[in-house]
């Protein structure tokens, strides 16, 4: 017969994939405990690729909890050097990250 959780017990709740770690007091989960640095790279240089292959699409990005990336268009620009010559900046276009407020 199944007993009843203690009820001062912290972790007398928790599935047994989560409980909290004492040092920080922070729920764990299997998911982080078993993540490592060359797993978290490779989910990084993903969403990294993905996000460079929507914009070259010209799609705008919205990473939920992060931001938003799109591109600009800068049109030419004439710019006076400090010695007085003009040069012409060519036209190009800018990623721009607009982070969640």
């Amino acid at each position: 017969m199944p007993t009843s959780p203690d009820p001062t017990d912290p972790d007398a709740h928790a599935s047994p994939d989560e409980t909290a770690d004492p040092a920080t007091d922070s729920p764990k989960t299997a998911s982080s405990e078993h993540a490592d640095a060359p797993d978290l790279e490779a989910v990084a240089e993903a969403l990294g690729d993905c996000v460079r292959d929507a914009l070259e699409r010209g799609e705008t990005v919205e990473v939920p909890g992060m931001g938003t990336f799109r591109v600009e268009h800068r049109p030419s620009q004439m710019d006076e050097q400090p010695d007085g010559q003009l040069s012409v900046r060519p036209p190009r276009n800018v990623v721009v990250f607009d982070p969640v407020a």
